[in-house]
């Protein structure tokens, strides 16, 4: 970040007059930063997930509504 210290006082000197004659300023701007925003990796999850070799079976809790 760059810092110019004449520019900064003569900037705030110009917002303190507009804030003392009534004026609303804002004080700071947020943005979100895009440039930071990883992109997952395809395949980057392997081995961490864990289907049952019975995940299609039917549920024992759920007989009495099978037909």
């Amino acid at each position: 970040m760059e810092d110019n210290t004449e520019f900064s006082a003569e900037s705030f000197r110009k917002s303190w007059q507009q804030a003392m004659n009534g004026q609303t300023l804002p004080l700071a701007q947020l943005f979100e930063d895009i440039d930071q925003a990883e992109v997952p990796k395809f395949g980057s999850a392997k081995g961490l997930i864990k289907i049952s070799d019975d995940f299609d079976e039917p549920l024992e809790d759920f007989e009495e509504y099978a037909p």
